[in-house]
């Protein structure tokens, strides 16, 4: 699964598929509009004929669907888009188990959308390698992609609700599914399936989480601010900042894009969020021109204020917010959790803290530092065994005896390789084959 789940520079999303416009074919006639206002029931949904060629030739059906869901900013109603994939033929006795795959970053405007483009912005060979391991896969875009945005940006709560709900939604649109489902997802999309896991209890009554995992997950990014204000940032991480200034810009009012943007990256700030056609382009060709200056912040105390808005927005959830109104959550199910101690994006460390903290609260967590790997090439295959286990309710392996306490106070955990083990049918061209675009 090298550089399936990625994280990476905006550069790689011109090569990667996202170089386009979004599908300008003809739509399929439109689902019936379902009245239910309920979080989970869908809107609407359509076939999605143009999806790629390795998923259609699996033989299933694709659908692109509108569904309801929460924000997690504050709570209110919001919809939401995403797409379903089905294997062919007969489900299984007790309904095919569903897997809810989280993207990782592709923006923050509507037309940053997976389920807008036919290559879902890279990740067609990972949803169908899953597919072809006999689940119904359904990939939310988030919300904001695909619906009126923007889209909150690095928020938890908001894609945890969007990964739950694409849960619901996929349950109507494909009667025999299981209620039986995983969370699965790498970068941003392994920060919705840790936020899943975590809202689970409060938010998914009806369904049964089996597992989750979160690869390279973007647990927990408040060490972004300290970083950008000593000019520590890897280039990887200049676009991300910008990104994560202006989503947070939109929620509070304490986050002023002029005291962190600066230069051509303010200059330029609209057109570095564009995502489809030559507007890409040319967000591509100013993001390799940020420089440290450009994405620092004015004073010590504009970087006290990021880290704190960061942290709000961290893994394992605060106390309180909505959907979790009754303290902090803990996870529903096992999670595994894998990272490359290469990361030049999301620091290793900083996702080992988050890991150390859920452990204290009481989660079973399978801990795994791939050595000598990053953000863009972590080899991920096992996650698929991992996961499988989950679903046949074999026993867990949980790191987090040796983490929190006495003993896992002071040591760090030795780097870890992960099992080797394919994938049952692996797909064609499967999850190594190309990276995701995703920034």
């Amino acid at each position: 699964m090298k550089g399936a789940l990625v994280l990476v520079t905006l550069t790689a999303l011109v090569v990667a598929g996202c170089s386009s416009n979004p599908s300008t074919t003809v739509p399929s006639p439109p689902g019936p509009t379902y009245a239910d206002g309920a979080p989970g029931s869908l809107v609407d949904s359509s076939r999605f004929s143009t999806a790629d060629m390795r998923i259609g030739k699996l033989g299933g059906e694709s659908h692109r669907i509108t569904y309801r869901s929460t924000s997690g900013v504050d709570g209110s109603p919001t919809v939401v888009t995403g797409s379903v994939f089905t294997p062919p033929g007969l489900a299984p006795e007790g309904g095919w188990n569903i897997v809810a795959y989280g993207h990782g970053t592709t923006g923050m405007l509507e037309d940053c959308a997976p389920s807008m483009y036919p290559h879902l912005i890279g990740n067609a060979g990972p949803v169908a390698a899953l597919v072809n391991n006999g689940y119904v896969v359904v990939m939310p875009d988030y919300q904001g992609l695909g619906s009126d945005g923007p889209h909150p940006y690095l928020e938890p709560r908001t894609v945890g609700f969007n990964m739950i709900d694409s849960v619901r939604a996929t349950r109507e649109l494909v009667p025999d599914t299981s209620a039986r489902w995983a969370a699965f997802g790498g970068s941003q999309g392994g920060q919705a399936s840790w936020a899943a896991n975590e809202l689970q209890q409060s938010y998914g009554a009806g369904l049964d989480l089996v597992g989750a995992v979160a690869l390279a997950p973007a647990a927990n990014m408040s060490g972004l601010a300290t970083d950008a204000f000593l000019r520590a940032l890897t280039p990887e991480q200049l676009p991300l900042m910008q990104f994560a200034v202006n989503s947070l810009a939109q929620v509070y009012p304490d986050i002023v894009l002029s005291d962190y943007l600066h230069g051509d990256v303010l200059a330029n700030n609209d057109a570095l969020l564009q995502c489809a056609g030559t507007a890409l382009e040319t967000r591509n060709q100013l993001a390799e021109s940020i420089v440290a200056d450009d994405v620092a912040p004015s004073s010590p105390e504009s970087a006290q204020v990021l880290a704190d808005r960061l942290t709000q927005w961290s893994l394992p959830l605060a106390p309180g917010g909505p959907g979790n109104t009754t303290g902090s959550g803990v996870g529903a199910s096992p999670m595994l959790v894998v990272q490359g101690d290469e990361d030049n994006l999301v620091r290793w460390t900083w996702t080992l803290d988050a890991v150390r903290r859920a452990c204290e609260r009481g989660d079973v967590i399978d801990w795994r530092l791939r050595p000598g790997e990053g953000h863009g090439d972590l080899d991920t295959v096992a996650a698929f065994a991992w996961m499988a286990d989950r679903f046949a309710a074999e026993p867990v392996a949980d790191s987090c005896t040796s983490l929190v306490g006495p003993s896992g106070a002071e040591a760090l955990p030795e780097a870890t390789s992960m099992d080797s083990t394919e994938p049952a049918n692996p797909v064609d061209a499967g999850l190594d084959s190309e990276p995701n675009g995703e920034l």
